[in-house]
């Protein structure tokens, strides 16, 4: 059996995709790598392939539970037999684990970085023909990057310990020039083959929103796409469970402050598209396997560039059109700088470390708010960070299609800083803002603020107007926040040349989006919902995620071809011989029935 063999008996993909060949062969051949691949690029298929044509079993170091559950089930529904050791096994299932890996019964054990020096798996290691160890989300091994895991420091130990050391390879989808470097160095890679097949996701469109109202927003546009399944990320633990809890039954939450078990809970419902949206913090996803995601939508801005790619990265996994929309504030980025000067030193760091780590993360912040900023293509932007070759402009982001009004606020700037002026820098917006429309309630009379001269002097604005200058105004460094629980405003450093008409203060207005760039692009839409009522009865049956036993990609695939035996079956993109054997027939009577032929 070769490579291409391998690749459609057991993955049902008649030809590799962007680097995949080249990063397999490499393996094949005993080299070390080192790759970096978009989301959705098909890495897990580049260490997958070589574990099943190699002699031995494959080591795979994998961060995250949910992944490893995936990704499993996918390979052993594939005819694949693969297993996973982690804290989620009791100590009778991971004991029956070992006992089964010793006897060979598997050619991929996925495995935590926590686990790989403990005495029983080592002792395992040891016993085994390891043949390659891939070490999957490889930036989580750096210091610098922004998914540092200790754990992944063990790896480089871990190898020196095997008798025989296996072929190395390491996969990301994040990582700037500095992180590859940093990845090779610590993995301690042996004259890897260097793999960098780009960052661009064209099938992702790309947005950035500055609208005041945000949960009307995403009511809103999770309304409008009823049929599709998304992620909205939060900043805190407190806008999950608020913005959650306004969505309604449609929504899951997720994040580090909830009970391990609610929160699997959720997680479990939304890879079986039993709720529409999980709403998280970025807590939730690394490793998400979920293809059918079509929207993510950020409530707030992250910290950095990695982040946003990363996370935004988790739409559109099947190759679909999805989304990803920024809803962004000046307020983002107080919280965001808060985070950085309240960060917990980690042990390996010491002190000269630590700071230059809290320098990095405000330079990669102040990426981040450019990035929000920007009125050029938002995608030249991203692969501008990751030194990655592009064209000028994508036609798939709001920047590039969408329209948007350039308007002067440098009266409006002056009014509102003489109101704080006159307020003593010691209230919020929402205060500043009822003293500019002239409000007469009890907190405005009691401070005596109905009787300065700036009361009412924008009472022909909405409140949600002013508000929309503040931000804008926090964002140009006119104003800023104090860093506690009030946001007080205060004045910032260019608020003086503000007041003097000398600074040019122009607001990017964005029109609202008339249509939305998803489109249903499945040929049948009936006989599509109709497989995909299939495959969730099968996949509960089985206790697995629907995506494990086909991909939308494959469901949209069968639409287009219609096929009406198993060896046309066996054509559908993402089909394998083991999966069209177990699932083609009750497939086929779905689809026979839609062209009303006899089964």
């Amino acid at each position: 059996m070769d490579k291409h063999t391998v690749l459609k008996e057991y993955f049902g993909y008649d030809s590799f995709v962007r680097d995949q060949e080249k990063v397999i062969d490499a393996i094949l051949s005993g080299r070390d790598v080192m790759t970096i691949m978009p989301t959705g690029g098909g890495k897990s298929l580049c260490y997958q392939i070589p574990a099943i044509l190699l002699d031995g079993c494959a080591i795979v170091v994998s961060p995250l539970i949910s992944l490893m559950k995936d990704q499993v089930n996918a390979l052993n529904l594939s005819g694949v037999k693969s297993a996973y050791i982690n804290s989620s096994l009791s100590q009778t299932q991971r004991i029956e684990v070992i006992k089964r890996a010793r006897e060979g019964a598997y050619t991929l054990i996925y495995v935590a970085p926590e686990q790989l020096l403990t005495p029983r798996f080592l002792s395992l290691a040891k016993d085994m023909n390891i043949s390659l160890l891939a070490v999957d989300e490889a930036h989580c091994v750096s210091q610098w990057g922004q998914d540092f895991r200790p754990g992944y420091l063990d790896i480089d130990v871990f190898v020196e310990a095997l008798p025989k050391r296996p072929i190395v390879a390491a996969f990301t989808a994040t990582a700037t020039l500095k992180i590859q470097e940093n990845i090779v160095e610590r993995l301690k890679l042996n004259d890897p083959l260097s793999s960098v097949s780009g960052f661009d996701r064209s099938n992702l469109y790309y947005e950035v929103r500055h609208d005041k109202e945000k949960f009307a927003y995403v009511d809103k546009y999770v309304k409008e796409h009823s049929d599709a399944f998304g992620i909205v990320y939060c900043q805190t633990r407190k806008e999950v469970e608020s913005v959650a809890s306004r969505l309604g039954s449609i929504a899951g939450m997720y994040h580090a402050g909830m009970p391990i078990d609610e929160r699997n809970a959720y997680q479990d419902q939304f890879l079986r598209d039993e709720i529409q949206v999980m709403v998280a913090t970025n807590a939730f996803g690394m490793g998400i396997d979920k293809s059918n995601v079509s929207y993510v939508i950020h409530y707030n801005m992250p910290k950095n560039v990695e982040s946003y790619y990363q996370e935004a990265g988790r739409a559109g996994r099947d190759g679909s059109k999805a989304e990803c929309i920024l809803l962004y504030s000046g307020r983002d980025v107080v919280t965001a700088n808060y985070f950085i000067d309240n960060a917990v030193q980690n042990d390996s760091m010491d002190e000269a470390s630590f700071q230059v780590f809290q320098s990095l993360e405000r330079e990669r912040l102040r990426q981040m708010i450019s990035y929000s900023k920007t009125t050029s293509c938002l995608r030249q932007f991203v692969l501008d960070y990751f030194n990655d070759v592009h064209i000028t402009a994508c036609d798939n982001c709001f920047n590039c299609t969408g329209e948007f009004d350039l308007v002067d606020v440098g009266l409006e700037a002056q009014m509102i800083l003489s109101c704080i002026v006159r307020m003593g820098e010691r209230f919020g917006a929402a205060m500043v803002s009822d003293v500019l429309r002239g409000s007469r309630n009890k907190r405005v009379l009691d401070n005596g603020f109905d009787q300065l001269s700036t009361h009412g002097i924008m009472k022909s604005k909405s409140s949600a107007h002013i508000r929309m200058v503040i931000d804008y105004l926090l964002e140009e460094d006119v104003l800023s926040l104090s860093n506690d629980a009030y946001a007080t405003l205060k004045l910032g450093s260019k608020a003086s040349s503000a007041l003097k008409g000398q600074e040019k203060l122009v607001m990017r207005v964005s029109q609202e989006r008339v249509k939305s760039s998803l489109t249903q692009d499945v040929s049948n839409p009936e006989l599509f919902d109709r497989l995909r009522s299939l495959r969730k009865s099968i996949a509960d049956e089985r206790g697995v995620p629907a995506f494990v036993v086909f991909s939308d990609a494959s469901l949209k695939s069968m639409c287009a071809i219609m096929p009406q035996s198993l060896e046309s079956f066996l054509s559908v993109s993402g089909v394998g011989s083991v999966k069209a054997e177990a699932y083609g027939e009750a497939f086929l009577e779905v689809i026979k029935k839609e062209v009303e032929l006899p089964n």
